[in-house]
Order: C-alpha cells, then sequence, then structure tokens
C-alpha cells in the first residue's frame, strides 16, 4: 500500500444522520475531556504528584517527559464510548513531566483543523503519520476562541518493523481547547478517543488494520516559562503484536508532545513570513522589480554591527530582509507546499535573526491564530497554504475582468483563427534524426496570400496592445509587483527575476499542460540597445543573435517576411521564424522545434511613453508541416518582452508568456529551459554593443580597403586589406607610448593595436571584445578583438537608430554588420583579429615595474583594510583558541595534508555538487620563537623578497615589492605594510599556467585583548594600475587572501592559525586547487628555517671579514675564509685529524662518512657534528656545513630587520 491514499475514500455523513451523531460525539468529548481532568486535579492536589511504583513502570524517558506503564491491567470500563477490546493487548500509560514554554503555545502547536494541517504538524512533531485526514468537523475555531475544535479524524501509524508488522490506522474523535479545573487554574487539552462509525469501515483489502486508541494531554501553566504536562492513554493494536513494541508505540506517541512548543513557534515563524510577504507587496514602490538585492545592501551586522568579510559572510534574514553575520542568526526548518499540494511537504531551512525570533516567542499564539481565521475568512484559504495559495493567472487579481479575459482568450488559442493544423506528412516514413545546423531549409518555399499575411499582422499588433494594457495594469494599478501568492520564483540573474504560476486545484481539473510565466526586472542601458540588441531581420542575423545571447538554438531561420525595416522605422520587423531548441538531455528528450511569428518595434502606451516590445507567438500553417520524420516535436510559445526606459541608465523589463512542451516532459525542466530562454533578455544591451562594434568595425576595414586600393594597381578584397593592416597608416617602431596615457612602452611589450582607429595603446588602455563572424552562412565564429577605451566610449555613445537606419540605406540584405566579414569561400579567419601573444622570461628586469608613491587616500585606504583583515583573524583565532579549546568542527571542516606538526583542513562544500573557491585552514605548531616566524618572510626590497620567497618555496619565479607603505618602528621593528607581486610555478608543468598575485602584504606583532603577544602576516589581492594582468595565455592572474596568526605556546614552541581563500583561476580540477593551496599553508611553516638562514648568514659574514669572496666549492683549501688562530685549549689542531667537538679521529671513517670545516668557526667536525645549511649568497644560494655549536649560538643573535639583508658573494 501507498501512502497517501487517494481523496474521497470516505464517504460524507448523511445529512439526516449528521446533527445526531455530531452531538453525541461532542457529548462524549466534553464527558472525556471532564473524567481526565478530575483524574489530574487528584494526582495534582490529593496526592502531591506522587507516583506509586508498585504500581507503574517507567518505560521511557525524554525532554523531562517521562511515561509509565500501568503493571497490573484495571477491569474494563463498561461506558458505551469506551468499546476497546479488552485483551492483554492493550497497554495503559501515563505521561508526567513539564516543558519550557507557554499553555497558549502547547495547544497551538498541536492544532491541526484541516488535513494539510494535520501534515503540516506531523511534520513539526514527527509523530510517524503516514496519512491523514479530516473527516468531520463538529465545532470550528472561531475568533473569540481561536484554539477550540472538534472534529472526526483518520489517521494511518507507520508501524515500527514495516516487513513485519501491517500499517494500524485509526478513526478518532478529536477534541482540543482551553478550559479551566476545580481550583479555577486554566487546563489546556487535547483528547484523541477511537470511534466507531458504521460510514467509515476498516480497510482490510488494503492490509490495513482498524487499531484503536484513546490519549488526553494536558496542560497547566505552573509558571511564567514551564508548562506541567499530564498524559493518559491506552492503545490496543488488535493483534497479536508483542505487549512491549506496543507500548514502546504508544509511549513514542503520548512522549511527542514535548515538541508542541517547536510547532506552535514554526507556526508562528510561517504566520510572520506571509505578513512580511504582503507588507512588503503593499509597500513597494519601484516598478517592475521586486529584487530586493537592487538596494544598497549594508556591508555591516544589522544587530552587532560588525563588518562583513571573506570569513564572516552575510545572512538575510526571511522576516526583516537585513543582513546579519552567523552569530546573530539562527536557523530554522519551515514546512510548506509544494505547487498547492495536500499531499507533498517540503522542509526548508530558512534563516532568521534573533530579534525576528524574540518577537516570535513573545507574539501570543492566541493573537496568531485568530488573525489566520480572519484571513482564512477574507481569502478563503487554509494557514498551512500561506505560501502556495490558490491564484488565478493574472497577476493577483488585481487586473481588471476585462483586460484578463482579453488576454486569456489572446493565449487560448495558439494559432489564433488562421487556419487549422494539418495533419502530419509522411506518415509512412521512417524516422530519421535531424543534424544540425540544416544545410537546406526542411520547409518548401512558400507564397503566402495578402489576406494572410494581413490577418497575421493584425493578430501580431492586436497581441501586443494586449500585452501592454495588462503592462499598464501591473505598473500603475498593482504598483509592479508581482504576488507572491500567485507567482513562485523559479530562476534570477543579473536583475531579471523569473516566476512559474502556482497551479490552484481548479487549473490541476482542467489538466492544463501549459506553463504560465513571468518575468520582471530591469537592465543597465538604453531602450534603444535593448531593443537594437535583440533585432534580427535576417537568418544570418538570427545565427549571430543568438552567439551573443547564449540561447542554447540548434538550428534557426526567417521563413517569411511581413513587415521590414524602414528609415522612418529602422527597428521594426514582423516576419515568421523557424527555431529549433537544443534539450538539456539530448539522448532522453527529443528535439523541439517552434514556427511562430516575431513582431518586434517601438510604440508608445497609453500615458505616451514609449515602450520597446518583442513578441514571439506560436501558429500552424499548412505550408510549414510538423517534422515528425525527423523525430523533432512541434512545440508551442507565446511570449511578450515590453521595456520601458526607466530612467536614464535603466530600462525596466516585462514579460508575459506560457509553454507547452507538447509531450510528457516534467513540468520542472519546461520551466528551467523556459526560463533560461526567456531571462537571456538581459544580454541584449551586450548584444548591442556587439553589434555597434562590429559596425565600427566594419567601416574601419572598409577604409582600410580603400586606401589600399588607392595605392595599388589590383583590387584588394576585405581579407587582403584585413592581412595588410599592420603596414597601413601605422609604424610600430616609431610608436613607443600609448597614444592615451602617454605611457612608454616597457621592454616586455604590452602595446596593442585598436582594432577601430588602428592607433597604438597599452594593455590598459584597451578593452578585448569577441564579436562573431558567419562562415557558410550558417556556421557562427567568435573572434576576440582589441579596442581603445575612446572607441568604446564611442561605440556606447552611437545610437543604434542611426546604424539600423544605414543598414536599411546600404545593407538591406547584409542584417547584422559582422555578417560581411565572413568569407563564403573559406573558413580561415585573419590572424590580426588574434590578441598578440606576449612570452615572459623571468625574473623580470628590475625597472620593469615603475616606482609609484601613493596618494594619502590610497595608503588611508590600505591601512584600513589590513588592520580590519587582521582584526577579524584574530578574533576567530581567539575564538578558536579560547572558547573552542582549540577543536574544528568535523563537519565544516575536512582534512586535507600535514607536514610535521602543522594540519591543513579545507572547508566542506554547502551542497554535493558545489563548486566552490578553495578555503583553508592551517593550524598546528612550528618550532622555533614568535620573532623568528615573522623576521622569516620579512623582506623590503625586491631583492630580499626573491631571496626570501624562494627558499620558502623552490616553485618561485620571480617576486617584487611594488610600494611601501609604512615600515618598522623602535616598539615593532618587524612591523611592514606594502605593495607586492610575486609569480608561481604550478604543477603539472607545461599543462597548467602558471599563477601570480599582486598583494597587499602586512606584517608585525601585537598584543591582543589578553595583554599575550602575537604575530600576524596578511596578504590579500589588489588591483592596481601599474600592475595589470600579464597578456601571456600561460600565466593566470590569481586571487588570495591568506592571514597568519602566531603565539609563542612555549619555549621553541610557535602555535600557528592561517586562514586563506585562493581562486587559482581557469579550469583547475579541485585536486590541483586544493594542493596548490595548501602547499602555499604549509611552506609558512620554512619561515623559522629561512629566519635561521639569515642568521647564519650574518655569522659567516663575520667570520669572514678580511675574505669577502667566498667560492661555492665545498673544500676547505678552495674556499676564500679565512683559518682564524683557533684557542689551543677549546679546540684540537687540525693536524690530530679528529673531530673539533666530538674527539673522534678520522681513521676509516673519513671514507664511508662526511667530514668538513664549519663554515663559520673553520672547525673540523665529523658527520654526527656538523649539519649542512642553507645561506644566502650571490648570484645564488649555497650549502655550507655548520657545527652544531654554531648553530645553537645562531639562535641567540639578536637581528634587526630594518637593517640591510644579509648576503654573501660568491667567487667566480
Amino acid at each position: 500500500m501507498k501512502f497517501p491514499l487517494p481523496e474521497k475514500l470516505f464517504p460524507p455523513l448523511p445529512l439526516e444522520m449528521a446533527d445526531v451523531v455530531e452531538a453525541k460525539l461532542a457529548a462524549i468529548a466534553e464527558d472525556l475531556v471532564a473524567r481526565r481532568i478530575r483524574e489530574y486535579d487528584v494526582h495534582l492536589y490529593d496526592r502531591k504528584s506522587f507516583i506509586d511504583m508498585r504500581y507503574w513502570n517507567l518505560l521511557k524517558k525524554r525532554e523531562n517527559i517521562s511515561v509509565f506503564q500501568r503493571k497490573n491491567s484495571p477491569p474494563a470500563t463498561t461506558h458505551s464510548s469506551q468499546s476497546l477490546v479488552s485483551d492483554d493487548s492493550k497497554s495503559y500509560l501515563l505521561g508526567l513531566g513539564s516543558v519550557v514554554g507557554t499553555l497558549e503555545d502547547a495547544i497551538f502547536g498541536m492544532l491541526g483543523t484541516t488535513t494539510t494541517a494535520m501534515k503540516v504538524r506531523t511534520s513539526y512533531i514527527g509523530d510517524h503519520l503516514v496519512d491523514a485526514a479530516v473527516l468531520r468537523t463538529i465545532v470550528e475555531p472561531t475568533v473569540e476562541e481561536p484554539l477550540r475544535f472538534v472534529g472526526v479524524k483518520w489517521m494511518v501509524k507507520k508501524p515500527v518493523f514495516k516487513r513485519l508488522v501491517r500499517h494500524r490506522d485509526f478513526v478518532f474523535l478529536e477534541s482540543i481547547g482551553i478550559r479551566t479545573n476545580s481550583k479555577g487554574e486554566r487546563i489546556g487539552y487535547h483528547l484523541l478517543h477511537s470511534v466507531d462509525l458504521p460510514l467509515f469501515p476498516s480497510f482490510q483489502s488494503l492490509d490495513i488494520v482498524r487499531a484503536k486508541l484513546s490519549f488526553c494531554y494536558l496542560y497547566r501553566q505552573r509558571d511564567a516559562s514551564t508548562i506541567d504536562c499530564f498524559l493518559r492513554g491506552q492503545v490496543d493494536p488488535n493483534g497479536k503484536i508483542p505487549a512491549k513494541l506496543v507500548a514502546l508505540s504508544g509511549a513514542e506517541g503520548l512522549i511527542s508532545c514535548w515538541r508542541s512548543i517547536r510547532s506552535a513557534e514554526m507556526k508562528k515563524i510561517t504566520h510572520f513570513l506571509r505578513l512580511q510577504t504582503s507588507k512588503r507587496a503593499r509597500t513597494e514602490t519601484t516598478t517592475s522589480t521586486i529584487d530586493a538585492s537592487s538596494s544598497k545592501r549594508s556591508t555591516h551586522c544589522t544587530l552587532c554591527t560588525d563588518g562583513f568579510s571573506f570569513f564572516t559572510s552575510a545572512h538575510v534574514c526571511q522576516i526583516c530582509s537585513e543582513r546579519f553575520c552567523s552569530k546573530c542568526v539562527v536557523e530554522r526548518t519551515v514546512s510548506f507546499l509544494v505547487d498547492g499540494s495536500i499531499d507533498r511537504i517540503v522542509r526548508r531551512s530558512m534563516e532568521f535573526c534573533t530579534t525576528c525570533m524574540l518577537e516570535v516567542k513573545r507574539t501570543s499564539a492566541l493573537q496568531v491564530a485568530a488573525e489566520q481565521l480572519q484571513e482564512e475568512e477574507q481569502h478563503h484559504y487554509a494557514p498551512a497554504l500561506s505560501w502556495e495559495a490558490d491564484a488565478v493567472w493574472n497577476n493577483s487579481g488585481r487586473t481588471t475582468a476585462s483586460s484578463a479575459a482579453h488576454l486569456e482568450s489572446s493565449m487560448a488559442s495558439w494559432s489564433g483563427s488562421v487556419c487549422s493544423s494539418q495533419g502530419s506528412v509522411h506518415e509512412g516514413t521512417r524516422n530519421r534524426i535531424m543534424k544540425f545546423p540544416v544545410k537546406e531549409s526542411p520547409f518548401p518555399q512558400a507564397e503566402l496570400s495578402r489576406n494572410l499575411e494581413q490577418r497575421l499582422r493584425h493578430e501580431a499588433d492586436e497581441l501586443v496592445d494586449r500585452y501592454m494594457h495588462a503592462y499598464d495594469v501591473h505598473l500603475y494599478e498593482n504598483g509592479g509587483v508581482a504576488d507572491l501568492c500567485d507567482w513562485s520564483l523559479i530562476k534570477k540573474r543579473e536583475g531579471i527575476s523569473m516566476y512559474t504560476h502556482r497551479r490552484s486545484k481548479r487549473d490541476l481539473a482542467k489538466d492544463d499542460s501549459n506553463l504560465y510565466l513571468l518575468g520582471l526586472g530591469n537592465i543597465a542601458g538604453r531602450l534603444e540597445d535593448t531593443v537594437y540588441g535583440v533585432f534580427a531581420s535576417t537568418t544570418e542575423a538570427m545565427h549571430v543573435r543568438t552567439s551573443y545571447l547564449q540561447v542554447d538554438l540548434s538550428d534557426s531561420a526567417l521563413l517569411h517576411t511581413l513587415a521590414g525595416p524602414s528609415p522612418d522605422d529602422p527597428l521594426r520587423f514582423m516576419g515568421i521564424k523557424w527555431m529549433v531548441k537544443k534539450p538539456r538531455w539530448q539522448g532522453i528528450v527529443r528535439h523541439r522545434d517552434f514556427v511562430m511569428i516575431e513582431s518586434i518595434g517601438i510604440t508608445s502606451n497609453s500615458r505616451g511613453e514609449r515602450i520597446g516590445y518583442h513578441l514571439f507567438k506560436s501558429v500552424d500553417l499548412p505550408c510549414y508541416p510538423e517534422l515528425k520524420q525527423s523525430n523533432i516535436v512541434r512545440g508551442r510559445l507565446s511570449v511578450c518582452y515590453l521595456y520601458r526606459q526607466r530612467n536614464k541608465g535603466c530600462v525596466d523589463v516585462y514579460l508575459r508568456g506560457r509553454a507547452d512542451a507538447m509531450g510528457n516532459v516534467p513540468t520542472s525542466i519546461v520551466a528551467t529551459s523556459a526560463a533560461d530562454v526567456f531571462i537571456s533578455c538581459w544580454r541584449s544591451v551586450r548584444c548591442a554593443e556587439l553589434n555597434k562594434l562590429a559596425y565600427l568595425f566594419q567601416q574601419n576595414t572598409r577604409q582600410r580597403v580603400e586606401r589600399a586600393s588607392c595605392q595599388s594597381s589590383s583590387a584588394v578584397s576585405i581579407r587582403s586589406g584585413l592581412t595588410a593592416r599592420g603596414t597601413v597608416g601605422m609604424n610600430d617602431e616609431v610608436i613607443q607610448r600609448c597614444t592615451l596615457c602617454l605611457t612608454q612602452f616597457g621592454v616586455w611589450g604590452g602595446k596593442k593595436q585598436c582594432q577601430l582607429c588602428d592607433e597604438m595603446h597599452c594593455s590598459r588602455c584597451t578593452i578585448s571584445r569577441k564579436i562573431s563572424f558567419l562562415v557558410n552562412s550558417k556556421t557562427v565564429i567568435r573572434k576576440k578583438i582589441a579596442a581603445c577605451t575612446a572607441c568604446m566610449v564611442k561605440v556606447k555613445s552611437l545610437n543604434p537608430l542611426d546604424i539600423a537606419r544605414d543598414h536599411v540605406n546600404h545593407h538591406a540584405n547584409t542584417g547584422f554588420p559582422s555578417t560581411v566579414l565572413g568569407d563564403a569561400h573559406s573558413t580561415a579567419f585573419p590572424s590580426v583579429l588574434a590578441p598578440p601573444r606576449v612570452t615572459m622570461n623571468f625574473p623580470l628586469n628590475d625597472k620593469y615595474f615603475p616606482t609609484v608613491e601613493l596618494e594619502d587616500v590610497d595608503a588611508k585606504s590600505y591601512r584600513r583594510l589590513a588592520r580590519e583583515i587582521v582584526k577579524k583573524t584574530l578574533d576567530q583565532e581567539m575564538h578558536y583558541r579560547y572558547e573552542r579549546k582549540q577543536q574544528l568542527d568535523n563537519n565544516k571542516w575536512k582534512f586535507l595534508k600535514s607536514k610535521d606538526r602543522l594540519r591543513v583542513y579545507k572547508r566542506a562544500a554547502t551542497t554535493p555538487t558545489a563548486n566552490e573557491i578553495p578555503m583553508l585552514l592551517a593550524v598546528g605548531a612550528i618550532e622555533g620563537t614568535l620573532e623568528d616566524a615573522i623576521y622569516g618572510v620579512h623582506h623590503k626590497n625586491t631583492e630580499e623578497m626573491r631571496t626570501t620567497t624562494s627558499f620558502l618555496n623552490s616553485n618561485t619565479l620571480d617576486a617584487a615589492v611594488l610600494a611601501t607603505i609604512e615600515s618598522g618602528t623602535n616598539e615593532d621593528p618587524f612591523h611592514f605594510l606594502g605593495l607586492k607581486w610575486r609569480i608561481t610555478r604550478t604543477p603539472g608543468g607545461t599543462l597548467i599556467s602558471n599563477r601570480d598575485v599582486c598583494v597587499l602584504d602586512h606584517m608585525g606583532i601585537g598584543v591582543d585583548s589578553h595583554g599575550n603577544r602575537y604575530g600576524y602576516h596578511m596578504m590579500k589581492s589588489v588591483d592596481i594600475p601599474w600592475c595589470p594582468a600579464f597578456q601571456d595565455k600561460s600565466i593566470i592572474r590569481a586571487q588570495t587572501m591568506l592571514c597568519c596568526i602566531y603565539r609563542q605556546l612555549s619555549p621553541g614552541v610557535v602555535a600557528a592559525y592561517i586562514k586563506g581563500v585562493f581562486n587559482l583561476g581557469g579550469d583547475l580540477i579541485d585536486y590541483i586547487a586544493y594542493n596548490t593551496a595548501a602547499d602555499t599553508l604549509l611552506a609558512i611553516a620554512r619561515a623559522v628555517d629561512c629566519a635561521e638562514a639569515k642568521r647564519l648568514t650574518v655569522m659567516v659574514q663575520e667570520s669572514n671579514e678580511s675574505t669577502p669572496m667566498l667560492q661555492s666549492s665545498r673544500s676547505m683549501s678552495t674556499h676564500g675564509i679565512r683559518s682564524t688562530s683557533l684557542d689551543k685549549g677549546s679546540h684540537k689542531r687540525l693536524s690530530n685529524n679528529c673531530c673539533a667537538l666530538c674527539d673522534k679521529k678520522t681513521g676509516l671513517s673519513s671514507f664511508v662518512s662526511t667530514w668538513d670545516h664549519c663554515r663559520i668557526c673553520s672547525r673540523y667536525v665529523c658527520s654526527k657534528c656538523h649539519v649542512t645549511k642553507t645561506i644566502f649568497a650571490q648570484p645564488k644560494n649555497i650549502k655550507v656545513a655548520c657545527c652544531k655549536i654554531c648553530i645553537l649560538e645562531a639562535k641567540n643573535v639578536r637581528m634587526d630587520p630594518r637593517k640591510p639583508f644579509p648576503f654573501v658573494i660568491l667567487a667566480p
């Protein structure tokens, strides 16, 4: 048996029996409730809440609720209403305890007056019901008594062992409300008592056993926040089930009452959500958009005023719509119905701020229940359906009856009154799969009569007028907002929100397969640009438009032109077109094609405002039959885009339409596919920009060809002109500066030629755009061209009406300007269109990056940014160290890799398929001191940075200090703030591009709020004009934010807390991206080794003052180290052939072990008494032998990071 069972399973109660039966049932309920209240009084006042354990066994306990089972069953009662079978399978239960909350909340949480409310309550309480229904309502709640209900219900209980025990169902009398006891105290009651009614027989044929129960929950307000609970009940499963199993199942049902407070809280949250949604809809003053993100977002938490960053993301409260940090929000799971269904309940996790949650808790359940009753009377829908209220297709019922009727009638007929659909052609032929794009049109050349053309034009114009009238009603009468009770948001992109109509029960009964859509939003741009971006009067122009709008169309064609552009109206077009939509699952879902009228233009509405329109409407014409032989399904659609200039730079978008996939395709797939196509209108302005760019590019190409033809006696083709463009009008060797900013071109190139004006510019003054070209009239190729900023400003300022008018006068048959650049006989393209590839060699010249002095405003901004990031990271480190006791949440952080005592974790993905930017956290310890950890990564200039970074990470190719904002002081000599650049070799060889970063670097030592010293090192990616991304494709500019906090945990041990976000760019697989980022964190552990290398270098310098030249040979005789006179009492002479530290003689050990001279003190030591260390030298670092005594002495050497970096110069 599958649940839920079909509706109308139980017949209605006859009217002649209704009054008698209802009166009897109401009397039984009153009698049972009064009896249980008297038992509660005896237990509470006579027995002082004492439980005699001689007669009761503790069966179950949860959340301060204890359930006991009667040891000896009492004699069965003789009351007719309690006709339970008297066998040993009965379980007599008693429950006692307390719940935190109010009496009204407890009753409101258990209240369920409809079938839908019962199922929603089940989702909150978790009482394991698989189906339920309200069979008869005897006493309904009223505004005076909103928590009062008496009725007959039916429910099916899920068995504990589904395969061994059959389902049990119950037909029972339920009574709920609040009354007073003998002492005058308010008592809340909830009664469930099985009744036998002939009209509701058992379902033995469905393998369901009719069981019986008698439960009564009593609640009493002990104090302001505590409720006493008294529960009595008995269960008869009506079958051979072990008594223990019956008792546990009954105890589980009784003990679930502790969740009634949470159920009430969730019901009140749902009520608040509905009220706030209606309030926002009424008070919304903007037109044609309900996107909350259009308003200015706060950068700080509304409650605690903490700022948001990469580490602390913003959370939006679903009630007040304000932004809060994670500490000020509470997560709750709300149940709601899907698409008006009374069976499918979905639980959605939502976030609410603590202020709204406090208001929810303070709101009286009586008030909420009364308001829901009033709202139900006004709008005729149940409170549980607040998110899925019944709706008609017109916008929230505000549209006038006449306009709604006209719009419905116009969209009800897909083909209008043109002609009827004809039978499919070639019925007997075998289906074949069509490959797109097709070489020739699948339809024969057809000639339409004048009458038919006139009727099609009239129908399209009339439909546009009706849509515009609906837009006026939406805009001026409805306030320009969508009622969320009627429309459900399915997709949102770039300021455009797509909604689908919620289907009511009446719509479901009609079996209407049409999908109704509504789109609202705005686009940045002008009205003419929006219309010009979607304008396409030829088949070639349609292909180019598809490439710009990025719509998944397999093929398209213009079948017939009904009205074309003219000089007076250059953006006017009407014609019959054919399009084939590419399915998402090509092997599962067949292609859909559409034959439709397209009408586009600019007109005026009733208030004189200019409105741009773009209409698609399917038509059935005999001359364009369905392509069933090609396994293509003919779909239907009717959609109209309307554009209105709201202000100088913003265009409002209004979209209405419907689609029918004409097949057994799930509604969700149809909705998603249609929304993807319709929402692409946000790219119309970019499409217009690319069209204008192609227009100017075409003009410039024609002028170059004309100039070249004047210099040559033979005709020069467009292709030849493009190939010769480098020699026409410009000599690259003469031009050494950018034409716009006058910046001198560097050694490594960086100059580009504008494809519109042929001037030479630097990379910062050029912009790349991809324009589309047609090859062989079908294939669209997109090529990237470069244009200077001055020409791009000219492109944006061009009036599309002038361009369209020019094409009407001179290029009537070419459609889009970019189509003329295609070569109909060759697929090759001139290589000059591709941007120049610059190959970089590292390290770069020291003067590659210019020396720039930052302005005070910029420097102040960088200081504030660096200190804010360090402060946020320090707060998180202190929370991790002091509050969480250095324990990470395993659900949020997954172990990645480790090195020594440093462990790296990655942030767990929020969704299974989430493609998120790697966020890593490294915690642990490194050996050394706090000063070593900072001094190891400290560098003040480019030379020092190259040396340090190459030591920390061998994959470093180059580095540079771009600007110094702050340097060390007497209080903090390790302090530094500046801008730096670094490029690193990415693992994978030539298959993976290298990554470079430009960061704001900040380091130093400070004191926290507890008075403890800590070291910090922060790096945050920034964009600066004099360090742009390289044009070399083998280098990708990465984005990173990293902050390290160090603390001296104990002598010789430094605790590390490192958090970073790494966006390496490109298409790196997760494994390489995460491991590359993890290696960056683990490389920080070498900072102590780097500090030691600096100290050893200084000691080598001091010991060789008279011999500054140090050769890189290992032999003592070939090094220029001065052999100082050693103290005879402290050192052995070299002639003794023994270790200066352990007195070990050389002997035969010199053949199997390494003996060497310490490069600091010149002692001759064995392999056990010396260690090979790296010291900094020029032109490259070297490894030398150091005795262990010198290594220990190096730890005590005091270094001042403000002094010049130590280097040892190698002899040639």
